[in-house]
C-alpha cells in the first residue's frame, strides 16, 4: 500500500483560525478480487499526533510528540470492529521479541512501538545471512501467534517491522482468535487456495512461505502475473521455483508439509552459510569484540580487497554482527 502526503491549509470547519493539515492522495496497491481504489481527504491528526507517515485501506499511522506510533481509523468511529479485534490480539499476545510492542488504547487508535518497515530493505543487495535470519524470527513470531491461538489471516513482508538491531517484529493483527473476527484475508500470492477461505495455521504457513520467498527474493511469488493467473497456478500447485536459500522451506510451506511453524523455525535454523561475507572496506581492521562474550576467540578479522573471510569458528555468530568500528558487514 502506499500513501502520498502533500501539505495544504484549510480552514477550521466551525469558522475558527486556520489550521495546518495534510492532503491524502490515498492509493492501496494490495492486489486482490477488489482491485485498486484511490481515496482522498484531509488526514485526521488527533491530539499528540504531529506527522502522518502512512496508512492503509481504513486506517492511518501518526508519530506520536513523544516518538511512539498512533495507529488510528482514517474517519473517526470507523472501524471500529477491527480496532477492538487488534487491541484484544494485543493484548492476549503480551511482550515478546517478535511483536511490535503494544503501548496501549489511545483515544480511538493503539499505540505502538515504533520500527522501520522490513520492505524497505528487502531491494538492497543480497545479504544472505540477514535475510534468512529475518525468515527464521518471522516464523518464530507466527509460532508464537499459534500457540497464543491467533491466527495472523494477513502475514505478508508490509506488515512487518525492524526495530533497532533489524529483529523482526509482527504487527497488524486483524486475524482471529476465538469468536473474535478482524475479517482480515490474505493477498492473492499469499492466500493457501481453499473453497472456504476460512483461516487456519495451514493458511497461515502458506502464507509463511510466501513471505520467506519475498524475504530471499526481493520480490512477490509470480510478481509478473496477473491476480487471476497466480489463483490458477497456485490451484493446480503450481509454484514459482525456489533455487534459493530457505527456498525448500518455503515450497515445503506451500505444499503444507509442515504441522506447526516451529517445524519451519528448525529447519530454517539449520541452514549453515559459506562463512564468507561482503563488506564495505573503509578500515583495514575490524574489531569484534562481542563475540567474546559468547566464548569465542579471535577479536579481528583481516580485510581482503572487497571482502572479510570469517572462520567457521565465529560464522554461526555472525547474524549477531551490525555495524563495527566504520565497517558495516553485509549479512
Amino acid at each position: 500500500m502506499a500513501l502520498v502526503l502533500s501539505s495544504s491549509t484549510t480552514g477550521a470547519p466551525w469558522g475558527g483560525p486556520e489550521q495546518s493539515s495534510h492532503t491524502l492522495d490515498w492509493q492501496w496497491r494490495e492486489d486482490g478480487d477488489t482491485g485498486n481504489f484511490s481515496r482522498a481527504g484531509i488526514a485526521r491528526m488527533p491530539p499528540g499526533v504531529v506527522e502522518v507517515i502512512g496508512g492503509g485501506s481504513t486506517s492511518l499511522v501518526g508519530v506520536l510528540d513523544d516518538g511512539n506510533i498512533l495507529k488510528y481509523p482514517f474517519v473517526e468511529g470507523e472501524s471500529a470492529n477491527e480496532f477492538n479485534v487488534e487491541a484484544s490480539i494485543y493484548e492476549a499476545l503480551g511482550r515478546h521479541p517478535r511483536i511490535i510492542g503494544f503501548l496501549g488504547r489511545y483515544g480511538d487508535g493503539l499505540k505502538l512501538e515504533r520500527g522501520s518497515q522490513l520492505t524497505e530493505y528487502l531491494d538492497t543487495k543480497d545479504h544472505s545471512v540477514l535475510r534468512l535470519r529475518w525468515a527464521r524470527q518471522t516464523a518464530e513470531g507466527l509460532g508464537y501467534l499459534h500457540s497464543r491461538g491467533v491466527i495472523h489471516c494477513d502475514l505478508h513482508p508490509d506488515n512487518m517491522l525492524l526495530d533497532n538491531e533489524k529483529n523482526i517484529k509482527l504487527c497488524d493483527f486483524q486475524g482471529q482468535m476465538g469468536a473474535l473476527d478482524g475479517k482480515a484475508l490474505e493477498r492473492t500470492r499469499y492466500c493457501l487456495p481453499r473453497d472456504d477461505l476460512l483461516p487456519s495455521i495451514q493458511s497461515d504457513i502458506f502464507a509463511l512461505g510466501s513471505t520467506i520467498f519475498k524475504i530471499m527474493t526481493g520480490s512477490d511469488p509470480y510478481q509478473e502475473l496477473s491476480d487471476q493467473d497466480v489463483e490458477s497456478r497456485y490451484q493446480r500447485l503450481d509454484f514459482p521455483a525456489t533455487e534459493f536459500i530457505g527456498g525448500a522451506q518455503v515450497r515445503k510451506c506451500w505444499l503444507q508439509a509442515y504441522s506447526c511453524a516451529d517445524e519451519v523455525v528448525s529447519e530454517l535454523g539449520s541452514i549453515h552459510l559459506p562463512s564468507r561475507f561482503f563488506v564495505e572496506p573503509e578500515t583495514e581492521r575490524v574489531q569484534v569484540p562481542h563475540l567474546a562474550e559468547q566464548g569465542t576467540h579471535a577479536m579481528t578479522v583481516r580485510v581482503c580487497p572487497q571482502e572479510y573471510l570469517i572462520s567457521d569458528s565465529i560464522s554461526e555468530h555472525i547474524a549477531e554482527v551490525v555495524v563495527v568500528e566504520r565497517v558495516r558487514i553485509r549479512r
